[in-house]
């Protein structure tokens, strides 16, 4: 089913106007453009050439295999179609969203604005579900405007966060952002339950802000709906300084913290289906499962081989993205540490999958993050960069893709300390308690140990092996600690 012309660009202005949709003017113009082929032209396939040369300004040497601006951008636009379609239009009459895989959108007559469910088109139903529904997996998160305590010279500082936080967490293809529902029935008071009931969230993110002098603090936590509404995940964030650089600070705090709720959230989905090893996997429980948590990932090699079959059994039912993503970076890993992996054809194999899983999510941040780390592990380290950019480009909030441009320079061999620079200013900027946090500290010791500097390697090497425990952890230390002729004490850190 397809709206008139009037019914279309009446939708356009709808989404294009709202505070819900997180896009800029070219994403404004790139809708319109979509919208405008497919009033015209129905049934005509879209290629990313005319996108490239009529939208983004590209010249007529345009090259759509070597120049990602057109996937990068659809896939923004899509995720913004999203997030508009699960908050604030939800009660619009004509949907539009952009499945996966090309560049058409798609339309949808909602069943309470156009009557009997028998005058939709089933086909245009099932293609919007698959665009804009709640995939199998997928966390359902509401996060409510933060609460001010006392009185506050930025009344409007806590919707602000807020707001930031849903959009940044938008990002990730494996979540879906619900809004709050009319706070008129709830007074100053977010009752989970009844926030639950009313939008059907899985997680509630509730939050406070307080002003003391120029000190921002910021207090969050993480609600489960479901059982007695456990808080799973809290944290108090402290910033000073507020007026000298107010929006990126906010910016800045905004990321760190959304970026805390999406390892929680990912680390609560790896701890209960741990269990179901022998099931095929979504994609999303393949991805929590494959990135690295502190305190419930991967510890040996046989947790990496297991992942390794996961992947493999759930590609063969479904291939993805990430399922390919998962066995290029499990593969390449298992060839640098495991002998027997070390095979020519299973090292193929990875590059495969990695190609395999760029072909399927151009615009996909994990699963291009997850070909970051194929790339780590192959030695490919030209290619790093370049998909850290895409990554952020898709998902600015992503500490993996920010870890690894940190990291770029050591990774080149050009200048440890400009890397070493770059990880303390993000070391910074993260919580103390994030799962990720032990990534930086180990990329920093190792920036130490380039530019022998065996005091401070030995330092953070300490404080990363206590936060992580793994073989590389214990060799970076241990290294140190014999520079510093503490060879018992690294004796002893090996031994153990």
């Amino acid at each position: 089913m397809v709206p008139s012309r009037s019914e279309a660009e009446a939708a356009v202005r709808a989404i294009v106007s709202s505070d819900a949709f997180p896009g800029g003017q070219t994403l404004r113009s790139l809708l319109s453009y979509l919208v405008e082929w497919a009033i015209e032209r129905p049934g005509i396939k879209l290629k990313a050439y005319s996108i490239g040369v009529d939208v983004m300004g590209r010249g007529v040497d345009f090259d759509p295999s070597s120049d990602a601006i057109v996937r990068v951008q659809v896939g923004k636009l899509r995720r913004s179609l999203q997030y508009y379609n699960a908050t604030a239009g939800r009660a619009d009459e004509w949907k539009i969203a952009i499945p996966s895989g090309g560049y058409q959108v798609v339309f949808a007559k909602s069943e309470d604005a156009s009557g009997p469910a028998s005058d939709l088109d089933p086909k245009d139903t099932v293609t919007l579900e698959a665009a804009i529904g709640h995939p199998a997996g997928h966390r359902a998160v509401l996060v409510c405007p933060f609460e001010h305590v006392g009185r506050s010279a930025y009344p409007d500082l806590g919707r602000q966060i807020a707001s930031n936080v849903s959009v940044l967490l938008n990002n990730s293809p494996t979540i879906t952002i619900l809004e709050p529902p009319d706070t008129s029935s709830h007074g100053s008071a977010w009752d989970p339950r009844v926030l639950s009931a009313a939008t059907g969230a899985m997680f509630v993110v509730l939050g406070t802000v307080e002003i003391l002098g120029e000190q921002l603090r910021v207090s969050t936590r993480l609600i489960e709906c479901s059982g007695s509404y456990p808080v799973i995940w809290s944290n108090t964030y402290t910033r000073d300084n507020l007026s000298e650089a107010s929006f990126d600070l906010i910016d800045k705090l905004s990321s760190t913290i959304q970026y805390d709720v999406r390892l929680v959230l990912f680390e609560h989905l790896y701890s209960a289906t741990r269990a179901t090893d022998n099931e095929p996997k979504k994609d999303v429980e393949v991805l929590a499962a494959a990135l690295p948590m502190p305190r419930v990932g991967i510890k040996t090699l046989g947790d990496e081989i297991s992942l390794e079959d996961a992947a493999r059994y759930s590609n063969a039912t479904q291939e993805s993205a990430i399922t390919c993503g998962v066995l290029a970076d499990k593969l390449a890993f298992l060839a640098n540490y495991s002998p027997p992996h070390d095979t020519l054809e299973r090292r193929e194999e990875a590059a495969r999958m990695a190609e395999r899983a760029i072909d399927l999510g151009p615009a996909n941040p994990d699963a291009l993050y997850l070909v970051i780390l194929f790339n780590v592990h192959s030695g490919h380290l030209e290619e790093i960069e370049f998909l850290a950019e895409r990554v952020l480009e898709a998902d600015p909030g992503h500490l993996g893709a920010q870890l690894h441009l940190a990291a770029a320079d050591l990774l080149h061999g050009r200048s440890a300390q400009k890397s070493i620079e770059h990880l303390l200013q993000l070391d910074a900027r993260i919580s103390k308690n994030s799962p990720m946090r032990w990534l930086v500290l180990g990329w920093l010791t190792q920036g130490y140990i380039v530019e022998e500097n065996w005091e401070m390697a030995a330092r953070v090497g300490r404080r990363t092996h206590d936060h992580y425990r793994t073989a590389e952890t214990t060799y970076r230390l241990a290294a140190a600690q014999n520079r510093l002729g503490q060879t018992d004490t690294a004796a002893r850190e090996l031994a153990a």
